[in-house]
């Protein structure tokens, strides 16, 4: 049986992947964690849309009223999404 050599990367080659957040100091760390939480903006973009329709749908969709029923969806995303920063925080989860 013939013995099998080691593979060392190329130069080309990227080494083995490591752990998120394996060999970085505290503040990387962190910046990891909070990133994870923050949605992606389309994500949120499709969330506040949404969620401005069914104000208007709500008010029978008055005339004229687009920007201040996105401004609410927003206002309303921006506080759960606070909401659930802080509670991730107290858990330990951020």
């Amino acid at each position: 049986m013939k013995a099998r050599k080691k593979r060392v990367p190329s130069k080309g080659q990227r080494p083995a992947a490591r752990r998120p957040g394996a060999g970085q100091g505290l503040a990387e760390k962190t910046m990891h964690s909070r990133a994870s939480t923050v949605p992606a903006p389309d994500l949120r973009e499709r969330c506040i849309a949404e969620a401005a329709y069914l104000i208007a749908e709500r008010e029978g969709f008055p005339p004229g009223r687009e920007l201040e029923h996105w401004l609410r969806a927003e206002a309303q995303f921006e506080r759960r999404a606070t909401g659930r920063a802080r509670r991730g925080a107290k858990s330990g989860l951020a």
